[in-house]
């Protein structure tokens, strides 16, 4: 599941989307979670990461460059 698939984007709740996202892949058995987010789009890197997620990387797709943003859903 991707988070444009929840048609949350730009709509001013995409924090609520992330926690909702996050607890929807925990509760299918995932480890992480990843997210990727154009640079220049502060509002959703800034919600992504008050809700734990961490920057790793950075990867240009046909859409163009995007961060990569990963969380591990295991408590050590």
């Amino acid at each position: 599941m991707r988070l444009e698939d929840l048609k949350c984007v730009d709509n001013n709740i995409n924090l609520d989307k992330y926690i909702e996202y996050r607890e929807d892949v925990k509760s299918k058995g995932y480890k992480t979670a990843t997210g990727t987010i154009h640079p220049d789009n502060i509002y959703s890197i800034n919600n992504l990461i008050k809700d734990g997620f961490i920057l790793t990387g950075q990867r240009n797709f046909k859409r163009g460059i995007r961060n990569i943003y990963i969380k591990n859903l295991i408590n050590k």
